[in-house]
């Protein structure tokens, strides 16, 4: 009898260690070593649908996916680059066709995920100039997948579905810790 309860435990332990082993993460530790851009100044990150981890920094953008690192740079010729090594200055958000939005020091950047590459977005201001600067703040409103975004201490509007949709919203300041809110009623 003791035989066979042994044979039970070690049965019992050894599904025991199975289970618990599934539990485990593998983490990884970034550095310049493994291919980020930067050791220093990577405030914002985020893991998109496709499980890629976006990491800015102030020399570029870097794109994990899970073996090696992927360098985004700021190409002064080229409009499908990034506009600055200061990747991104505030959130990404991904929307349904799963492009990612963020702001940058002088516009709204759109990663256009089919072509690997980007977009950038500028507004009008009420002068009619565009609005070039100070692009610190981004939220999407998921359900309308609309971003609103500040620049030139005004706040916009963009349809992620169709860009070319911009607009005015008001012409305040939204800071880097500004927060919007939906209301009861779907608005913001």
């Amino acid at each position: 009898m003791s035989k066979l309860r042994v044979i039970i435990v070690g049965i019992i332990l050894m599904t025991t260690q199975l289970s618990a082993q599934q539990r485990l993460h593998t983490f990884h530790k970034l550095s310049t070593r493994q291919g980020l851009t930067s050791n220093q100044y990577s405030y914002y990150i985020f893991k998109d649908s496709q499980g890629f981890v976006w990491a800015s920094s102030i020399s570029g953008l870097n794109r994990f996916d899970g073996y090696r690192v992927k360098q985004y740079h700021a190409v002064p010729k080229d409009s499908t680059s990034l506009i600055s090594e200061f990747a991104s200055q505030g959130h990404f958000y991904e929307d349904e066709q799963q492009d990612l939005w963020f702001s940058n020091k002088s516009c709204l950047m759109q990663y256009v995920r089919k072509d690997d590459n980007f977009r950038r977005h500028y507004f009008t201001l009420p002068n009619g100039d565009l609005a070039k600067e100070y692009y610190f703040w981004a939220h999407m409103h998921s359900e309308r997948q609309e971003v609103y975004v500040s620049g030139a201490n005004h706040l916009f509007v963009v349809d992620t579905k169709d860009p070319k949709k911009k607009s005015l919203v008001d012409s305040i300041f939204v800071g880097i810790n500004d927060r919007m809110f939906t209301l009861d009623n779907g608005h913001q």
